[in-house]
């Protein structure tokens, strides 16, 4: 048995490129482009994310340091509150409001006239002043 092997070129044989090469490069170059700008994009939107993390960040920081004056603020307030509702209950009580100014009309001497009267409900003191005549 014998193997014949041609060597010789032949002028119908010649060395080409197959389509279905051609069009599968084509496709990944495509591919390669589009993986390209899609990355430059993604690159982008992460870029303006951190920078919208900076701005929060630093508005974060700015209201951290405002929270000590709005807890001063808010401790005011409560203390303001505290102050009215106590008065807001001595207004509608006037029999404490009477028997104070008579406890206060029996202790005095009657030669003395009280020009003005300071009562804190909220710290349990009462002030005032006036002119005392002999």
């Amino acid at each position: 048995m014998t193997i014949k092997v041609d060597l010789l070129d032949r002028p119908g044989r010649r060395m080409g490129f197959d389509p279905i090469i051609i069009f599968l490069v084509l496709i990944i170059i495509v591919f390669v482009v589009f993986f390209i700008f899609w990355g430059k994009r993604y690159d982008d939107m992460v870029q303006t994310k951190r920078t919208e993390i900076q701005e929060i960040d630093t508005k974060i920081r700015d209201l951290e340091a405002k929270i000590p004056d709005i807890q001063r603020y808010e401790k005011e307030n409560r203390e303001l509150e505290a102050q009215i509702n106590a008065i807001k209950q001595l207004v509608y009580d006037p029999i404490r409001y009477r028997n104070l100014l008579d406890d206060i009309a029996l202790i005095m001497p009657k030669n003395i006239f009280i020009s003005n009267m300071n009562i804190e409900p909220g710290n349990r003191s009462l002030s005032f002043s006036g002119i005392a005549v002999d």
